[in-house]
């Protein structure tokens, strides 16, 4: 992970978390991806990267790019055949969002993730239906947890 300036020393150590937790899912593609996928953390993304997001006034937490001026595979030294993009994730975004920077930092990064395996958004309707079956089995609703 690569620092921008304007980001917050903790939200610079929840980012650090997420990828420590992510490097230990037992999804192997995902492991796999956080080893040859760079993460770099901003303020927010530039108007260009919320242009090619598909939605320029938008919030954005993160962002997955197969190829963004300045942060290809050349420029961070990375061998081409180890290229899968990079994630970008931006710190006003996920503060908007909640007040635990932490979970919400993983849970970004997941989603980038699965962008970067093309599998968009499998993994949070994975988590979804674990924490319904979750509820149900305390016999609660699989929505709202009662």
């Amino acid at each position: 992970m690569s620092a921008q300036t304007g980001t917050s020393a903790e939200f610079d150590y929840a980012v650090q978390m997420a990828i420590a937790d992510v490097q230990r899912n037992p999804d192997e593609a995902v492991r796999f991806a956080m080893a040859f996928v760079p993460v770099f953390v901003m303020k927010r993304p530039t108007p260009e990267m919320a242009q090619a997001g598909g939605c320029a006034t938008c919030t954005y937490l993160g962002l997955w790019a197969q190829h963004w001026p300045g942060y290809g595979p050349s420029e961070l030294g990375i061998k081409p055949e180890n290229w899968h993009g990079v994630i970008f994730m931006f710190e006003d975004g996920i503060r908007s969002m909640t007040n635990n920077v932490n979970l919400q930092a993983r849970q970004t990064l997941l989603h980038e993730i699965d962008h970067a395996l093309e599998r968009d958004h499998v993994l949070q309707h994975l988590q979804a239906a674990k924490a319904q079956l979750a509820a149900q089995i305390r016999g609660g609703c699989g929505y709202c947890g009662r």
